[in-house]
C-alpha cells in the first residue's frame, strides 16, 4: 500500500451507505430521534425535537445537521412526508454549507482527512504522504494551492479506494462468483456511491476521502455486494453483515 503508513486497513469479518433502510419500512429511528426518511434526492437524516409548536418548524445548522421540531402528538409519517416535501431545499443549503466549510478548510491549510482534520503543508519537493498531523501536498512552482490540493486528494482517492476495494474482492470471491469491477471515483452530489452491476463496474464519491477509513470500507462492500444482490432486500443486508457485523455501527461514523 502506497499511503500513509503502509498499514493495511482490515474489513473486519462482521464494517453506509446511508440509503440503508429496513425492508419492512422506508425509513428508521437511529439514536432516540434522528430518523432517515427516503427522498426524491436520495436519504435524508434528519433529528426530530418535541416541542410545544403548532406547525412543523424546520433548520440546517452550520455544520450542516437538519433538525426538525415538531409537536409531540405528530405521527413519524407526517414528519417524514415534511422533510421528503422538502428534500430540495435540504439539498440546495447543505451543498452551500458544504461548500463553505470546504473554502474554510483551504484558507485554514487544514482539512479532513479519512476522519480526522489534518494539517496541509505544501512541499517544493518529496512525494505525497500523511501522517497522524499533516498531509504533506508537493506543488510546482507556478501550481496554486488549492490545485495542488485538489491533485493530491484525488490521488489519495485513487489508492486508497482501490486498496479497500481490492481487499474486499479477495474476501468476496472466495464466497460468490464475481469479477473485480472498474473503480471510477467523482464528485456526486446525494449518494456515496453506485454500482452497475451488469457494467461491471462501481463508482464512489470523492467525498469520501474525508470520512474515517470503517465508513469507507462500508461504502465499499455496500457497493460490491450489489455485484451479488442488485436490491435493498432483507437478502442484500444479510449478505453484508456476514462479511461486515459491524456495518451499522460503521454508518453511524458519519452523523454528527
Amino acid at each position: 500500500m502506497k499511503h500513509g503508513s503502509g498499514k493495511k486497513h482490515w474489513l473486519c469479518a462482521d464494517s453506509f451507505f446511508l440509503d440503508c433502510f429496513l425492508e419492512e419500512t422506508r425509513c428508521r429511528i437511529v439514536e432516540g430521534e434522528k430518523r432517515i426518511v427516503e427522498t426524491s434526492k436520495g436519504l435524508i437524516e434528519y433529528q426530530c425535537v418535541r416541542k410545544q409548536v403548532k406547525n412543523i418548524n424546520m433548520r440546517i445548522d452550520a455544520g450542516g445537521a437538519v433538525i426538525v421540531s415538531a409537536n409531540y402528538f405528530l405521527a413519524h409519517q407526517d414528519i417524514d412526508r415534511f422533510v421528503s416535501e422538502k428534500a430540495d431545499w435540504i439539498c440546495r443549503k447543505k451543498q452551500e454549507i458544504n461548500k463553505r466549510l470546504s473554502v474554510q478548510h483551504m484558507n485554514t491549510h487544514a482539512l479532513l482527512f479519512l476522519g480526522k482534520e489534518r494539517k496541509v503543508k505544501y512541499c517544493k519537493s518529496g512525494t505525497l504522504r500523511y501522517d497522524s498531523e499533516y498531509l504533506y501536498v508537493p506543488k510546482k512552482a507556478k501550481m496554486d494551492e488549492e490545485t495542488a490540493l485538489e491533485q493530491a486528494l484525488t490521488e489519495l482517492c485513487r489508492i486508497i479506494f482501490a486498496d479497500i476495494a481490492e481487499v474486499t474482492y479477495r474476501r468476496m470471491k472466495g464466497q460468490y462468483v464475481i469479477a473485480m469491477p472498474t473503480i471510477r471515483i467523482r464528485k456526486m452530489r446525494t449518494r456515496w456511491g453506485s454500482c452497475n452491476p451488469a457494467a461491471g463496474r462501481i463508482t464512489l464519491n470523492r467525498s469520501l476521502i474525508h470520512y474515517p477509513i470503517d465508513f469507507i470500507e462500508y461504502v465499499i462492500l455496500h457497493e460490491f455486494a450489489h455485484l451479488v444482490v442488485p436490491n435493498h432486500s432483507h437478502d442484500f443486508y444479510r449478505l453484508v453483515g456476514g462479511f461486515m457485523p459491524d456495518y451499522r455501527q460503521r454508518i453511524k461514523l458519519v452523523k454528527g
